[in-house]
């Protein structure tokens, strides 16, 4: 670290790492060298009771250490800024800096369920409670006691609530169809599951970004997920490209049917979907980047 930052002598280092040995060493580093130095940080979710318990007194230290060593903050999302903002000296030095990814062209294609064919629902991620998987595995079954035929599912997830999917599969002997897609050989294969589904199922209860939303608006899936995910709640448009719903049973299921009862609609929230590779390509990105670095230069130049 040491070698790089002399060799560069950078104006700007930021870093995702909260503590431990790189984020010291770069504080050490930002007194000798003089760069601006920052962070980007997803939202803070307490994912058990007693991080919720620590939570108050994990901020107040935070607060206070990172107020004198932070310049700036890159945070992906408003929950995120919500947050953060106090953490640093100056609330004008929070920006915000979602993902941003290209998929491969090859890969892009509009999404239209063909007459006769089953909608095929997708859920990638990993298979933990934060994601409702047991509410999710519920609103499947009561799809598969009305309409047994009309559809099927893809899980490119492993985790410990895959028992879920199992008791339900057990519950239909077997016949509710849910094909497991987790092994990858290069790191594309990954977005093979989004090319053979047609509508991606999000249901979280606490997620970040959910950089999955992402890639399949990029690759024309329409996209049901709640508004505790930050993508749903910066790029998901409400029956335009996809479904904001509340992670209950009830209405988990009822985007589920919609898809069932309306397919052809498949097709028109594909085509609104499409649209994001000209928001969150790596191109607008590095842009965005570049623009925000300029601007904390600026910032700082013109105080000093």
């Amino acid at each position: 670290m040491i070698k790089i930052v002399t060799s560069i002598s950078p104006d700007i280092v930021f870093t995702t790492f909260n503590r431990g040995p790189v984020f010291s060493t770069l504080v050490k580093l930002k007194k000798s060298f003089g760069f601006r130095f920052g962070k980007w940080n997803e939202p803070y979710i307490a994912s058990s009771l007693l991080k919720r318990i620590q939570t108050p007194l994990r901020n107040f230290v935070l607060k206070k250490i990172w107020r004198k060593q932070l310049d700036f903050m890159l945070l992906i999302d408003d929950r995120a800024i919500k947050f953060y903002r106090n953490f640093v000296k100056k609330p004008q030095m929070v920006f915000r800096f979602p993902y941003y990814e290209d998929v491969p062209k090859t890969k892009i294609r509009k999404k239209k369920v063909p007459i006769g064919e089953k909608v095929c629902f997708l859920f990638s991620g990993r298979l933990a409670k934060e994601h409702n998987i047991k509410r999710m595995a519920m609103a499947f079954l009561r799809l598969y006691k009305k309409y047994p035929d009309k559809f099927e599912i893809i899980i490119s997830a492993e985790g410990p609530e895959k028992k879920w999917l199992d008791r339900i599969q057990k519950k239909t002997g077997n016949c509710l169809k849910i094909r497991y897609d987790t092994k990858f050989d290069e790191w594309n294969d990954r977005l093979r599951p989004f090319t053979d589904s047609h509508v991606l199922l999000l249901p979280s209860s606490g997620s970040g970004w959910g950089l999955v939303i992402n890639e399949a608006l990029a690759l024309g899936l329409p996209v049901i997920s709640t508004d505790q995910v930050g993508a749903s709640r910066a790029i998901l448009d409400h029956m335009i490209n996809g479904m904001i719903i509340k992670p209950k049973i009830r209405e988990i299921y009822d985007a589920l049917e919609y898809f069932i009862l309306y397919p052809d609609d498949i097709e028109r929230f594909s085509m609104n979907a499409l649209a994001i590779k000209n928001t969150y390509s790596l191109s607008i990105g590095s842009e965005r980047l570049l623009g925000i670095f300029q601007s904390i230069l600026m910032q700082f130049k013109s105080s000093s």
